[in-house]
């Protein structure tokens, strides 16, 4: 791989990928980063350069190419926390966002790196000289995760000062923290929210409710619809929704709209049903609950299931 000193196009140039090199599935400096404890990842060979050379041996970079799923893949063999430090313009931000999402894919511990005074480490290590290594390092320290990154985006966006944007700021945060797989954490940035730009927890909590609804009945509904799934495939969506809520009763609370008619199986629809009926009357539900009154055969079901 290389890059033009002088800017011509192209910036970057790839010899032809063969057997032994996939530009999409390899990483720049990763020879040398791989036994760090953690990875620094840049948009270009010069910026990885200019963090190692101030002792930063964890920095590595795309072939000047946006990052893939697969060199996401690549990163996770190594390490499950990664910085990324790409570029402070529109498109940098940009591009963080979109390799947030495919990091995220890997279940990788994601924190992104802000420069305010440099448009690129390269820059930044130029800009602030002997200062250079001091300052990286607290950027690092006072990096934000994937969620404080995109709220943090939302509110350059939005001018709060306006009721009408500050409500709209809202509803996009809402969508943001309903992505939040754990309720705790979830519950968390619920809070903070409502402290910082002062809301009703109920009302914001219940925006966030909503959302996860809507969301799940989409994908049911969506999964159900396509074509690709045959009436079995469908069958394993409805039954893999009521074993997570048989593991979990709590996640009940996210199907309050729905009811045994989304159900395209008899027994998942009865299922469903007893589940709520159960949970509703304060009783655990566990095989012993959900099985009485079943016949041997949809007692075998319900204990595949």
């Amino acid at each position: 791989g290389a890059r033009s000193l002088d800017n011509k196009i192209p910036k970057y140039l790839n010899t032809a990928e063969t057997i032994a090199f996939n530009k999409s599935e390899n990483l720049f400096a990763l020879n040398f980063a791989k036994n760090q404890e953690y990875f620094i990842l840049t948009e270009g060979y010069m910026d990885a350069v200019a963090l190692y050379q101030l002792g930063f041996k964890s920095a590595i970079a795309s072939l000047g190419t946006s990052l893939t799923l697969g060199q996401a893949k690549l990163i996770s063999r190594y390490t499950n926390k990664i910085y990324v430090c790409y570029d402070s313009d529109a498109a940098g931000r940009k591009a963080t966002k979109r390799a947030i999402e495919i990091l995220k894919k890997e279940n990788l511990d994601v924190k992104i790196i802000e420069m305010k005074d440099a448009k690129d480490p390269d820059e930044f290590v130029k800009i602030n000289k002997e200062q250079s290594a001091l300052k990286f390092k607290f950027l690092i320290k006072s990096s934000k995760n994937s969620i404080e990154f995109k709220i943090s985006e939302l509110e350059n966006k939005f001018d709060i000062n306006k009721i009408e944007e500050k409500v709209s700021f809202l509803k996009e945060v809402s969508k943001i923290i309903s992505e939040i797989y754990d309720p705790i954490e979830r519950d968390v940035y619920s809070s903070k929210i409502c402290s910082k730009y002062g809301i009703l927890k109920s009302a914001f909590d219940l925006k966030i409710k909503k959302n996860l609804q809507k969301k799940n009945k989409i994908a049911l509904a969506s999964l159900k619809k396509n074509q690709k799934f045959a009436h079995s495939g469908s069958l394993y969506i409805e039954e893999f929704l009521i074993s997570c809520i048989i593991k979990n009763n709590d996640l009940m609370v996210y199907f309050d709209d729905f009811s045994g008619n989304d159900f395209s199986d008899e027994l998942n629809s009865e299922l469903f049903i007893k589940i709520r009926a159960l949970l509703s009357s304060g009783k655990t539900v566990n095989f012993s609950s959900l099985s009485a009154g079943f016949d041997q055969k949809k007692t075998g079901e319900i204990s595949r299931i």
